[in-house]
């Protein structure tokens, strides 16, 4: 849900508010805490496709670049 919505806006910042909706909808107050591991592994995973990562934007977001990988 987290790749898939920076894909959504693939180029743009999506801030934490917006990822942490996206990766626990029905969750009232998610910690944005949860956000890093989960990122960290996304990152490993696109690592070994030879793909766009996502970039963190600090005290905002994070950003996907568009790349022939994505």
């Amino acid at each position: 849900r987290l790749l898939r919505r920076m894909i959504e806006h693939i180029g743009e910042v999506v801030p934490h508010d917006d990822l942490l909706a996206a990766g626990w909808p029905g969750v009232p107050d998610p910690d944005p805490l949860w956000l890093k591991p989960h990122l960290a592994r996304l990152r490993e995973k696109l690592d070994r496709l030879g793909a766009s990562r996502p970039t963190a934007v600090r005290a905002v977001g994070y950003r996907l670049d568009p790349t022939d990988g994505v």
